[in-house]
C-alpha cells in the first residue's frame, strides 16, 4: 500500500539514508503471486513523486499459475512495461497512454527460470534511460 511504501521512506530517511529506488519482484517467488495493474500504477506513482527510480524485476513472468483476472487472491500478470506505457512520465506530461516508459523505471528478465536454463546466464534489462 502506499501507506507502507511511506512509512518504509520516512524511517530510511530518519535513520539518514534517501533511498534512490523502489524495487519490485513480480512475480512473487517462491509464491507466484503477481501484483495488480493497480497495485504496479500506484507503486510506479509513488516513486515518481519522490524521484526514485523503479526497478521491476520480471524473471518469473511467465511462472504463474492463474489464467483468469483473479483466482485465490492472485492477480494475472502485468508487466510494469505495460503498466508504465499507460501513464505520464515526469517530463512529458501530456503523454498519457503515449507509449513512453520514461527514464525512471528498469525492467529485468531473463530467461533461466521460465526455460528451465539454469546454466544460461543471459539477462534482459530494459529501460529508455539512455545513460544506463
Amino acid at each position: 500500500t502506499e501507506s507502507s511504501l511511506e512509512d518504509a521512506y520516512t524511517r530510511s530517511m530518519d535513520q539518514g539514508h534517501r533511498p534512490a529506488m523502489l524495487l519490485i519482484t513480480n512475480p512473487n517467488n517462491p509464491t507466484g503471486s503477481c501484483y495488480s495493474a493497480e497495485e504496479l500504477k500506484m507503486a510506479l506513482s509513488w516513486a515518481r513523486k519522490k524521484g526514485m527510480f523503479l526497478i521491476c524485476d520480471e524473471i518469473y513472468a511467465n511462472t504463474t499459475h492463474t489464467t483468469t483476472q483473479m483466482v485465490d487472491n492472485h492477480h494475472v500478470f502485468t508487466s510494469m512495461f505495460n503498466v508504465a506505457l499507460s501513464i505520464p512520465t515526469p517530463t512529458n506530461e501530456e503523454n498519457i497512454g503515449g507509449g513512453v516508459l520514461g527514464d525512471d523505471v528498469l525492467v529485468m528478465y531473463g530467461f533461466s527460470k521460465d526455460f528451465g536454463l539454469s546454466g544460461l546466464r543471459v539477462g534482459i534489462l530494459y529501460t529508455e534511460n539512455r545513460e544506463l
